[in-house]
This record gives C-alpha cells, sequence and structure tokens, in this order.
C-alpha cells in the first residue's frame, strides 16, 4: 500500500465481528478482496459516522469511492491503484507457476494448441457491468485476484466480430458452435471445435501501474437528473472506474479433434479472427473510443516463449526494445555546436503523458533535459530510449525547445 493510502478497516462496511476478528489492522493482500468485499463508503472527515449508519448506506445517501480530494487538491486513495501497488511477498513465484501451469495444462489438453502474445495500446475497461459497490465494476480473477479477461469474454468477443464482418456461417458454427435463438425452433445443437482459454498478465506487467482510475466526467448531472437547465456553471460529476493500461497477455487456443474435420485449419482461422477482433474491436467496455484494442500479435508453435519472459515477436525485431537492451549516445561534435531544427538525436524518456518529456543527447556531451516530445508517444514508457527531431530556439540554436518522437531507437 501507498503512503497516501487511507485504507482503513473500521471504514469498510464490514461486518463488526468481521472487523474484530481481522483487528485494526486487518488487510488483505487479494486486490480483489479489497475491491469488492472492502470497500470504502463516504469522505475522509465523517466516513466513520457514515459507516456507522446501515440505513444511509443501502439507501445509496453514502456511495462508495476509491479516493477523496482533499481541499489542497491532493489525491488520497482509499484503494491504493498506484504503481506502489505490488505482489504480496512471494506471490510471483506461485503465480508465475500458475502461468507456466496454465500452458501446460492447454498444451496437454490439446494436440492441435497455438498460444499468441498480445499488448494493449491504451486501456482496457473488462467487468463494467459486474455488480459492484462503485457502480461500475471490474473482473479479477476470483482466486488469485488479478486483472485477467476470461475465455468467454474473448470467445465473445471474437464470435461477433465475425458474424459482423460475414464470415461463412460454416465456419462460425465449427469454430463456435451454435445456438438456438428461438423457443420452438427445434436444432440440433452442437458445440465449437475451439477452446479460448483465459488470458493472463505476464508478472512483469503487474509489479506496478497497470491498474489505473479513469473517469467518465459528467458535465451536466444535474440537467440529466431533471434539477436543473443545462448551463456552464455547473460543476462536473467524474464517475470512476478501474483499467488496465498497456497491459501484455497470453492468449491460448485449443482446438477439439473431430471425425473428418480439419483442427489445424480451424485454430489458425480461430487465432486470426481473434487477433483482428482485439485490433479493429478490442474487448471489454467502452471499445467505440479506443478502449480495449491491441497490437498484432506473435503465434505459432515454433514461436512459444516461457510464459514469464513477455517478449512479443514484434519487440524481438526491435520495434520497441525492452528496457536497458539498448543505449543512448552523444552526436559527436563540441557541445557548443549550433543546433538546427529537424536534427535527430537520443533521448530517454523520464515523464510519460502526451507531451512526455524526455532527455536528449546533444553534442558532445550536452545533455537537454526534461523537453516535451509531441507525436506518437501514448504508447511510450518512462525508461524508453527513442529517436527524436528536435525544434532548436532561433538563430542562435543553443537550446532545444521542443521535440518530435521519430520512433525506438534499434540496435
Amino acid at each position: 500500500m501507498g503512503d497516501n493510502n487511507l485504507y482503513n478497516i473500521k471504514s469498510t462496511a464490514l461486518p463488526v465481528d468481521t472487523k474484530d476478528a481481522l483487528g485494526e489492522k486487518g488487510s488483505a493482500d487479494n486486490f480483489a478482496l479489497l475491491f469488492n468485499k472492502l470497500a470504502h463508503f463516504g469522505v475522509k472527515e465523517d466516513i466513520e459516522q457514515y459507516c456507522g449508519d446501515i440505513e444511509k448506506l443501502l439507501g445509496g445517501e453514502v456511495k462508495a469511492h476509491f479516493f477523496h480530494k482533499s481541499k489542497k487538491q491532493r489525491q488520497e486513495l482509499h484503494l491504493d491503484l498506484t504503481p506502489k501497488w505490488r505482489f504480496p511477498d512471494g506471490f510471483e513465484k506461485h503465480y508465475k507457476a500458475f502461468l507456466e501451469g496454465h500452458a501446460a495444462a492447454a498444451k496437454a489438453l490439446f494436440s492441435s494448441h497455438v498460444d499468441l502474445i498480445l499488448k494493449s495500446n491504451w486501456r482496457i475497461a473488462i467487468g463494467m457491468g459486474n455488480e459492484s459497490v462503485y457502480e461500475n465494476g471490474f473482473t479479477f480473477h476470483p482466486t488469485y485476484g488479478i486483472p485477467y479477461l476470461p475465455g468467454s469474454s474473448l470467445k465473445g468477443m471474437t464470435r461477433h466480430w465475425a458474424v459482423a464482418e460475414g464470415k461463412a456461417r460454416e465456419e462460425i458454427e465449427a469454430i463456435f458452435g451454435t445456438e438456438n435463438n428461438s423457443k420452438t425452433e427445434d436444432i440440433d445443437f452442437k458445440q465449437g471445435q475451439i477452446i479460448f482459454f483465459d488470458a493472463f498478465p505476464f508478472p512483469s506487467e503487474l509489479k506496478g501501474g497497470c491498474l489505473q482510475p479513469d473517469i467518465m466526467n459528467n458535465h451536466y448531472p444535474d440537467y440529466y437528473e431533471g434539477n436543473k437547465p443545462p448551463a456552464d456553471w455547473l460543476s462536473p460529476r467524474p464517475i470512476f472506474f478501474l483499467t488496465m493500461k498497456e497491459v501484455k497477455f497470453q492468449f491460448h487456443l485449443g482446438s477439439i479433434p473431430t471425425p473428418g474435420g480439419n483442427p489445424e485449419g480451424l485454430l489458425n482461422t480461430a487465432k486470426d479472427w481473434l487477433v483482428k477482433a482485439l485490433m479493429e474491436s478490442g474487448v471489454g467496455a467502452k471499445t467505440a473510443v479506443g478502449y480495449g484494442r491491441m497490437g498484432g500479435g506473435s503465434a505459432s508453435k515454433s514461436n512459444r516463449r516461457k510464459v514469464d519472459e513477455g517478449q512479443s515477436e514484434q519487440e524481438s525485431e526491435g520495434e520497441q526494445p525492452e528496457p536497458g537492451a539498448i543505449k543512448p549516445t552523444f552526436q559527436p561534435g563540441e557541445p557548443s555546436k549550433k543546433l538546427k531544427n529537424g536534427i535527430v538525436f537520443d533521448a530517454v524518456v523520464t515523464e510519460e503523458g502526451k507531451p512526455c518529456l524526455a532527455d536528449i543527447y546533444g553534442y558532445g556531451d550536452r545533455l537537454h533535459k526534461q523537453k516535451p516530445v509531441s507525436g506518437s508517444v501514448q504508447n511510450l514508457k518512462k525508461g524508453d530510449v527513442i529517436l527524436v527531431s528536435i525544434e532548436a530556439n532561433g538563430k542562435k540554436g543553443s537550446k532545444i525547445i521542443s521535440a518530435t518522437f521519430k520512433g525506438y531507437k534499434k540496435a
């Protein structure tokens, strides 16, 4: 938990005997329990008072929320969703073993099997429709308490994409099976030949920062509630929900053998459809505004890796090198050499954002610190080694004003 975390067992709506059994410092290492069972109600100043009034809780007068902002606008977290959150002691080792067992089971169950690695381009909001005291839910693994993508969601998303794209009915039924949309229709149901396994994030993705709160900002809440006409002086009312940001997942598909069937062909078709559905449609909620999309991935029987490596085929080709694999270098020349617009230098990202900030390696040994970098920088992470073209100040050309992202530096 972070230093600014306000979590306190007394501030939850747990039964009194449960609080007493857990003690004053009672907590849970399982993040799903913290989110679903140990929610905070009210605000910091009167939270204990409200939690003693069950009628106000049940009546919805007091709602649970992730965090409360003080008068100084300092974000104080009721549930720490910052990069400070880490695995409980010893959990990472067990989680890696679980992932390896999950992959081994998928391969052992099906002679025809394929795995692939995909990374989200931005945020994923999965399980927003789940029941939650926060009004917007989230999907956590019931045992391990980690975020994941259920196989049923992946299968439904892929089928929906295939139908929308007008794929052959015979292929759709062979991969996903048949369903009866009429109570009177009498047809023979059949199981789909492709099994979609749950997709889990790599351990390295869960070490901090992958879980982040996001908002839907209602600018005219009083108007929508029927109390006032819409006007600029009405205060926005942000609604918070959980997301995963730029997370790498391991996917598994298996094919059930059938007499006279073509398991390898169906498996490759299902894999292609899954990748295209994730790239074009996305998984989870809010896909119409860009959530849930993933980049192209790697998949082949000869391209399998241990689940704790977390390296995709794209990254091994140098599109996005692993941190530490590439080093930035200065350009030859005197440190005082005049800077010209458009010159390309190495840089290291120091702060994520749009624009992001980066230290730019200029001539000689001159380091231009904390310069804004624009362009397609939304996927850049702190520590990435990149190439930037610079914009210098006027005729003197002694300082870098800003820069534009040109790509990742390659070996």
